[in-house]
């Protein structure tokens, strides 16, 4: 297969024009040169094309523009932005919360090290899994060794870090295995602290495994500056707040946006959780006033929103966590 050919930036925009039929001009110049040919329309392009030629090309919608492909990609880098924001303020209070829980509810004299401060009960493999686990902290650790942190605790404590710094220092990836593998009292009391229940109102452990994966997966994508309006997370898990919405979102069967804002609900304050969402709704609004209404469908479907009136019903089930009940 022959090398892509490197076009110039005038050879760019006669590409766009006369072979993708997209108005575009001379004005655009400068948006092709810093934002990149490849990063706007190859990443913005798909809600704009209607199908596709015998060889395989897109085939734009009828009056595309440039302008609303860098309308796209202006809302996703401020659907990036308001993420990462709430992202990694959650990360960083789930961590501290479960140090807290995993501090309280140790065993004595057993430290993170032992296979006996988890949980070796749930099914044979654990013990391998909980070994693999102990493995990677040790490792992400001395990966950090150099922070300060982690240096004062080594060099002042007989190298016996403690969980609040351990959970700071590892991945979340590695954090999630943490939570699932301890004690069982940890996850439970997860679940009662951010009210994760079941149909049933029971602690719902898989949905509390299943969320923290979806905002490690947000998360992550947000920190490489990948594409957010159509990230796909991990399986879905139907709570209680999707069920509530019926049939249009229960066979939906792709994972979207929209699961990852009724997961976050469980770990934001309600006044920050309303915010958030109406902080969407206003770009989405913005947004649908610069672009087609067909791309716009195509986009909103892709977040996995039926309807903007849903994050309105999202906003008002938002609930404070019951924070008291681990003093």
């Amino acid at each position: 297969m022959a090398d892509k050919l490197f076009l110039t930036i005038d050879e760019q925009l006669n590409h766009l024009s006369l072979d993708k039929e997209i108005s575009c001009g001379e004005a655009h110049k400068e948006s092709l040169l810093r934002i990149g040919y490849f990063n706007l329309v190859n990443g913005y392009k798909t809600p704009f094309t209607s199908s596709k030629d015998a060889q395989g090309n897109h085939i734009y919608a009828k009056g595309t523009t440039l302008d609303e492909l860098i309308n796209l990609k202006n809302f996703d880098d401020d659907l990036r932005y308001i993420l990462i924001r709430t992202l990694t303020k959650c990360e960083e209070e789930i961590k501290t919360i479960a140090s807290y829980i995993l501090e309280k509810y140790k065993p004595a004299k057993i430290t993170w090290r032992s296979t006996n401060a988890y949980n070796k009960a749930l099914d044979k493999s654990n013990i391998d899994r909980i070994n693999k686990l102990i493995s990677r902290m040790q490792k992400q650790l001395n990966e950090r060794e150099d922070l300060e942190y982690v240096k004062f605790y080594k060099s002042s404590h007989k190298g016996k870090i403690p969980m609040w710094v351990i959970t700071k220092a590892i991945y979340f990836g590695t954090f999630i295995d943490l939570i699932e593998l301890s004690k069982p009292i940890v996850a439970e009391s997860l679940c009662e602290l951010y009210n994760i229940k079941d149909i049933n109102n029971d602690n719902d452990i898989k949905l509390l495994i299943g969320s923290l994966h979806w905002i490690r997966i947000f998360r992550n994508a947000c920190a490489h500056n990948e594409r957010i309006y159509c990230l796909k997370g991990a399986g879905r898990i139907f709570d209680i707040e999707i069920r509530k919405f019926g049939n249009r979102y229960m066979r939906i069967k792709e994972r979207k946006l929209f699961d990852l804002l009724v997961y976050l609900r469980y770990y934001m304050q309600k006044k920050e959780y309303q915010q958030l969402i109406k902080n969407i709704k206003d770009k989405l609004i913005k947004l649908q006033s610069s672009i087609s209404v067909y791309a716009f469908d195509n986009i909103r479907g892709g977040m996995g929103i039926k309807n903007l009136e849903d994050l309105d019903i999202l906003s008002k089930d938002g609930f404070d966590n019951g924070y008291m009940k681990l003093y």
